[in-house]
């Protein structure tokens, strides 16, 4: 299935042979996909450097904005996760983006 706010295909196994259970799971999938899609919810992970701006716009617009931190402090947050994001491997590699979603990432994988 395709998703064009995503541009990207959906594809998920059935984990059945036969016929009818795979069409009735099939219908299930679809309409669960539709209905997130329709409510403006994401299907896929989005990438760190996704992730990561858009935290920093929420931070900009509600926390500078209201002045609940400081430029400077909402600058070193910035700086932090430009290190995290760099940390992950994705800087100037959008195509190797499937290596970088936040679903990848693993507890374990970073240091504590």
């Amino acid at each position: 299935m395709w998703i064009s706010e995503e541009r990207k295909y959906v594809r998920k196994t059935l984990k059945t042979t036969h016929l009818d259970t795979a069409v009735e799971r099939a219908e299930n999938e679809f309409f669960a996909i539709k209905a997130n899609v329709n409510a403006g919810r994401r299907i896929f992970s989005p990438t760190v450097q996704q992730a990561a701006d858009e935290y920093l716009a929420h931070r900009w617009n509600v926390d500078v904005k209201r002045r609940s931190i400081t430029e400077g402090r909402w600058a070193t947050i910035k700086s932090h996760l430009n290190h995290f994001v760099g940390y992950c491997g994705i800087v100037g590699r959008e195509a190797h983006s499937s290596v970088t979603r936040l679903n990848d990432l693993e507890s374990k994988s970073l240091p504590h």
